[in-house]
Formats: structure tokens, C-alpha cells, sequence
């Protein structure tokens, strides 16, 4: 399933900068911080009206926070490396 989703960002991502001519950025390291920010504070909203929904992102945070040493070497690592030119 992950090949299906993958072909088809592939696809959508071609028809998006070849057809339509989109110029994609990265967003900067602030934005990303403060939308982070938010979003902290938009949970903290939720799990103080909600205590279940403290439970579940807790349990949620903690599957990030074990996720992120394996992100780096393997998802990360690989998608360098699958970005290398080979020669022949």
C-alpha cells in the first residue's frame, strides 16, 4: 500500500511543478517552530477539555519521541541515499 501512495505523490507531484508550473519550498525553520508552538497549545486546549484525548497523545507523543532515533538512520538515511546519482 505505502508503493500505491508513494507512485501516486509521485504523479501528483510532476503534475503539479510540470503542468501547473508550482515552484515548491521548503518551509523555514521559524515557521515550522511556531507552528509547532501552536499546536502545542492547541493540544493543551484539547486534553484540558478532554482527558481522553490527553491519553491518547500522550501514548502518541511517546511512540514519536522512541520513532525519531529510528527516523534518522533509517527513513532519513535512506531517502539521502536513494537521492545519490549513481554512475556506471
Amino acid at each position: 500500500m505505502l508503493a500505491e501512495y508513494t507512485l501516486g505523490n509521485t504523479d501528483a507531484l510532476t503534475t503539479l511543478v510540470h503542468t501547473h508550473k508550482v515552484h515548491l519550498r521548503r518551509f523555514p525553520n521559524a515557521v515550522l517552530g511556531t507552528l509547532g508552538k501552536l499546536s502545542q497549545e492547541v493540544v493543551a486546549a484539547v486534553v484540558a477539555y478532554d482527558p481522553l484525548a490527553g491519553k491518547v497523545y500522550d501514548a502518541s507523543h511517546a511512540l514519536r519521541q522512541k520513532a525519531i532515533g529510528w527516523s534518522q538512520i533509517g527513513e532519513e538515511a535512506y531517502s539521502l541515499a536513494r537521492s545519490l546519482t549513481f554512475s556506471s
